[in-house]
């Protein structure tokens, strides 16, 4: 009876997107394998609107870096946008962007827009926190960019939930999107932690192998889809107990 307990166990998964993003992710698993997650949501940033006024040309285009860009600026009407991901060129339509899909990642957007060479205005709608300086790079391009925050990203604490999930002895598997994300995970989770984790690149991954935890595992494209199917293999090799 023990033995069979052990198999059925749910494995903890630790969920740390912004609010209203962890449950998509959740949804794009297999049915079949995430019926055996025991999901515990502690988003670790926040998103925060700037709300300050903003303002482009009819004849200009935008550049997103993020769905939160794309959010928190003007409305398309019809303007082009070249976006990284297809997640996010699809926001992009929604809002009334003729939207591209430029690439997966920023070192990718810049490489098609290089190509591509625009010659009207590009404004990159972004969080105060960057990764890659795209306008920098773009301006290096002799393209006429402009950087345009319009929201924040807050770190936050730990759930008492997900606190108490790492202080256990059990496994947890750990997706994580950004090394922003990643270096706040490793200062906030107890050095005992068991956790598992899952990256979206290797700049996500570094943090929390230089603080101990792991295995962690990398997925082969830096994709929410991608990331899904590294857990769906973990998840299909590993079996509890």
């Amino acid at each position: 009876m023990a033995r069979a307990a052990k198999l059925v166990q749910h494995i903890p998964i630790l969920m740390t997107r912004p609010k209203g993003s962890n449950q998509r992710f959740i949804d794009r698993i297999a049915p079949d394998l995430s019926k055996r997650l025991r999901v515990v949501s502690s988003p670790l940033i926040a998103i925060k609107p700037l709300g300050s006024p903003v303002r482009i040309d009819p004849e200009d285009a935008a550049v997103f870096t993020s769905g939160n860009g794309v959010l928190h600026a003007p409305r398309g009407e019809g303007r082009r946008a070249y976006c990284v991901g297809e997640k996010t060129t699809g926001r992009a339509q929604q809002a009334g962007w003729d939207a591209i899909c430029a690439g997966f990642d920023a070192a990718a957007l810049i490489d098609t827009l290089r190509q591509i060479a625009p010659s009207q205005p590009l404004h990159h709608f972004h969080g105060v926190h960057v990764r890659v300086d795209v306008v920098a790079e773009l301006k290096k391009l002799g393209l006429d960019a402009t950087a345009t925050p319009v929201y924040d990203q807050v770190l936050q604490p730990f759930s008492e939930e997900a606190l108490q999930t790492l202080s256990e002895k059990a496994p947890v598997l750990v997706p994580l999107f950004s090394p922003r994300t990643a270096e706040h995970f490793a200062e906030l989770a107890p050095s005992t932690a068991r956790a598992i984790i899952i990256a979206m690149s290797t700049a996500v991954a570094d943090p929390c192998g230089r603080a101990g935890f792991g295995p962690v595992y990398v997925a082969q494209e830096p994709t929410a889809q991608s990331m899904v199917n590294c857990l769906e293999k973990w998840l299909t090799e590993t079996r509890p107990g």
